[in-house]
């Protein structure tokens, strides 16, 4: 779990970044996209990971 708070939180920051840093140049809001696509993109692999490793719930015998 913590790793994913942690990427949520890199992902926020980039994205504060892109808004925020249009003086700064175009190389600084490309890196900051590069960097916040990543993070989402390990926010999704985690929760695929969670998704995939959880067990499955007990059913009542029938």
């Amino acid at each position: 779990m913590k790793p994913m708070v942690g990427l949520l939180i890199l992902f926020v920051a980039a994205t504060l970044v892109i808004v925020f840093a249009g003086s700064y140049g175009e190389g600084v809001v490309r890196m900051a996209g590069y960097v916040a696509t990543l993070a989402l993109g390990g926010v999704v692999a985690l929760m695929v990971q969670n998704w995939k490793n959880r067990r499955p719930g007990t059913r009542p015998p029938r």
